[in-house]
């Protein structure tokens, strides 16, 4: 997958290339379920400091992992003091490359990155032969041209992050972007198969309608259960596919696989799993007696994969047996 593909590398800043209009999601990026850059943190950052380059994004990996980097930090910084991205504290390796750069020795500056992505102080004591020794790191520090800011944002840092584990976690991620970018309907199946547990087939299919309402409902819960915040991000998901005209269709008794969500003709193909109560075992056992033959009736189809009754009475009112008579006894009259 190319690293250089502007098309890609814009998601992270706009949804103009999916072709939809980013007012219409809650943020005007389009990293909607691309791991390390979905989260409302992570996007509200990427609104923050529009990224232009593939090293942009491995900064704001940096930003996002480490612990009072971005927030208070790094996040005024850039805000409000219009300092370049490219100059903040993100990852690790920042500290020890910019001191070198202003003129420190490696050793000394490699000794104070230790000690500031851990959070520790920059003035330590030490004891040799009984001897209590201060070393003052902020004095070094002081003694080469860095911006004014440069010393109180390494008080304020708590981790940092190693940009080598930015740098694989961006790859990753822009690899899915990509994927996200130009195959949409097998990025969506294989994303809800990855969270299928969390997949509410009545709210996200059956009852489509309703998402723009149930999102509004989660949205003003003050203190939202994790099954809401999680059928929430899925709900974004599923309005970001509507915009893009990507169709999630009704679960169908010869199209659906077990447990993962598949793609045929363009539409995004919902497993038996998702239904609630409908376990794995009922689920294998549709796919292989549909292989054997045709479901002749619900009674039929009943009898040979072990759906119980609760499963069928809602399968009927989702209207999942279309057409299909109750038993197979054939009336007379």
């Amino acid at each position: 997958i190319p690293f250089d593909d502007e098309k890609t590398l814009s998601l992270f800043s706009s949804t103009e290339a999916l072709g939809i209009d980013g007012k219409e999601l809650k943020f005007d990026v389009g990293t909607i379920a691309i791991p390390e850059f979905g989260t409302n943190f992570v996007r509200a950052m990427l609104i923050d400091t529009k990224p232009k380059t593939f090293s942009d994004l491995v900064r704001i990996s940096g930003l996002s992992h480490g612990t009072n980097v971005w927030n208070s930090n790094a996040e005024k910084l850039v805000n409000e003091m219009n300092v370049p991205m490219s100059e903040v504290i993100s990852t690790r390796d920042d500290i020890m490359n910019q001191l070198i750069d202003a003129g420190m020795d490696k050793s000394t500056a490699f000794k104070i990155m230790e000690f500031v992505r851990k959070g520790k102080p920059l003035i330590q004591k030490k004891v040799v032969d009984n001897e209590t020794i201060i070393i003052n790191y902020e004095d070094e520090i002081k003694k080469y041209p860095l911006p004014e800011w440069y010393l109180d944002s390494c008080h304020k840092i708590s981790y940092l992050f190693p940009k080598a584990h930015a740098a694989a976690y961006v790859m990753m991620s822009y690899r899915l972007a990509w994927y996200k970018l130009y195959y949409p309907e097998a990025f969506y199946a294989t994303y809800f198969t990855q969270k299928i547990n969390d997949f509410d087939y009545d709210a996200l299919v059956y009852r489509l309608e309703n998402l723009d309402n149930l999102m509004k409902e989660i949205q003003k819960m003050p203190q939202a259960k994790k099954k809401d915040t999680d059928l929430l991000s899925l709900a974004e998901v599923v309005k970001e596919m509507q915009l893009r005209d990507v169709k999630i269709a009704p679960i169908d008794m010869y199209k659906s696989l077990a447990n993962k969500f598949t793609v045929i003709d363009s539409e995004v193909i919902p497993p038996f799993t998702v239904i609630s109560g409908l376990g794995k075992d009922p689920a294998n056992n549709i796919v292989n007696e549909r292989k054997k033959k045709e479901f002749n009736s619900i009674e039929d189809f009943q009898k040979r994969t072990q759906v119980n009754n609760t499963v069928v009475a809602y399968l009927k009112s989702i209207n999942f047996f279309a057409g299909m008579n109750d038993t197979d006894q054939i009336s007379l009259f």
